[in-house]
């Protein structure tokens, strides 16, 4: 207050009533302004909250799409060998050699990839396997 009453000093007593209610219009305006701010804030982190899940969503997303499109990296190449080493023993074109796949994996309960890796390794320790040779429950024979 002190400031106040020096400001004052040098100001005749008719115009402090004016003076006064500037004061108290400009500390309205200055709390509306405050309180418009504050507003701003909340709506502002509200806005960034969202975003930062709607990002988070994403990427997760983004990081099981990543993680299938590498398992199939890894998967693919095996399948596409057993499906080779089932055409030269049965002598069938790739489609018919993938439906047996299929069927195997479905009949016996076990991963396709599974199926397929247990084909190509035999293949490779075997230089002629019998061809129908795998049946469920007997190994790792093709």
């Amino acid at each position: 207050m002190p400031a106040y009453h020096e400001a004052m000093a040098g100001v005749d007593s008719g115009t402090e009533p004016v003076l006064t209610d500037r004061l108290t219009i400009a500390r309205a305006d200055m709390e509306a302004n405050a309180r418009r701010l504050s507003e701003v804030l909340q709506s502002a982190m509200a806005v960034h909250e969202a975003a930062k899940t709607r990002r988070g969503a994403r990427a997760r997303q983004h990081d099981m799409a990543y993680g299938r499109l590498e398992a199939r990296l890894t998967t693919v190449p095996v399948i596409e060998q057993a499906k080779g080493v089932l055409m030269a023993r049965h002598g069938c074109p790739s489609d018919q050699a993938a439906d047996m796949l299929r069927s195997m994996s479905r009949g016996t309960g076990v991963p396709l990839a599974d199926v397929a890796a247990k084909i190509v390794a035999q293949a490779s320790r075997s230089r002629s396997p019998r061809p129908g040779s795998w049946r469920p429950g007997t190994g790792d024979q093709i």
